[in-house]
């Protein structure tokens, strides 16, 4: 009995901990991520600037490719372009995208609609290198 008392005792320190140190993380996160790919800037931006294009290096659409369903608008390039997604398993929940503003080769901005969980935002900047493109993108939670 003793035992459990122990174990229920640090269970609730634990549990504890994780709430209060909640309260000191940040309210917005900023990540970027830059690589040097060897293609050029208008290639990148193409297949960037295309929705229908996304599901083919985007990790998000192989997490649940079977339980999620993706729908497009009319115009699936530049900007006002969106798609939605649902997934049937909660997997990877349930969000729209749209495309804010798009600058041909330079420069893409996204916003995602996660819901109750609130919206995001993601930029992507061309760059040409020598070696390519230099393409740098952003994600921002507010």
């Amino acid at each position: 009995m003793k035992i459990l008392k122990y174990i229920l005792i640090g269970l609730a320190v634990v549990v504890g901990l994780v709430l209060i140190g909640s309260w000191f993380l940040p309210a917005k996160v900023h990540v970027v991520r830059t690589s040097v790919i060897k293609a050029q800037p208008d290639t990148l931006f193409n297949l960037a600037n295309e929705l229908k294009n996304w599901n083919k290096w985007s990790a998000w659409a192989r997490i649940d490719p079977a339980g999620t369903t993706w729908q497009y608008s009319d115009s699936t390039k530049g900007v006002g372009a969106w798609y939605t997604w649902a997934s049937k398993n909660d997997k990877v929940g349930n969000g729209k995208l749209t495309i804010l503003s798009s600058e041909p080769n330079k420069y893409i901005k996204n916003q995602m609609d996660f819901g109750d969980m609130g919206s995001s935002y993601s930029e992507v900047f061309f760059e040409p290198v020598p070696e390519g493109t230099k393409m740098t993108m952003t994600l921002d939670t507010a």
